[in-house]
């Protein structure tokens, strides 16, 4: 309980809130992702309606959204990638959190110990 008091006592309101916000970026680029593939979708059966003229605007148009998925997947990616390397720094984080918790623990027993000592030594001195 003491181990876990003092852990929260040095995270931030933003870190623990971290995981959510990375959740809900994930989630709406997953969802412009899929929105940029079904618009696609759309987009390839209306211009089989289209009269031939208006072709070449359209070619142009699906060639954008093509670009557009692929900055997506790519950005997807790239998220994820970048979602790993949070997860593994927070591990780090974590570990080295739960070292300075050993250590402060280990300080207060060696002060404890010290003083311990100190006195019986005081006491000593007084006798004789």
């Amino acid at each position: 309980l003491r181990t876990d008091a003092v852990r929260r006592e040095y995270v931030c309101y933003e870190c623990q809130n971290n995981e959510l916000k990375r959740t809900d970026e994930l989630s709406r680029l997953s969802d412009a992702s899929k929105r940029i593939t079904e618009i696609t979708e759309q987009h390839m059966e209306d211009l089989e309606k289209l009269p031939k003229k208006l072709w070449k605007c359209q070619e142009d148009l699906q060639f954008k959204l093509t670009n557009l998925a692929v900055i997506a997947r790519n950005l997807n990616e790239k998220l994820n990638i970048k979602e790993q390397e949070v997860i593994k720094l927070e591990q780090e984080f974590n570990e080295l959190k739960f070292q300075r918790d050993i250590l402060a623990i280990e300080v207060k027993s060696l002060q404890t110990h010290f003083f311990h000592c100190e006195r019986e030594h005081a006491d000593h001195e007084s006798m004789k």
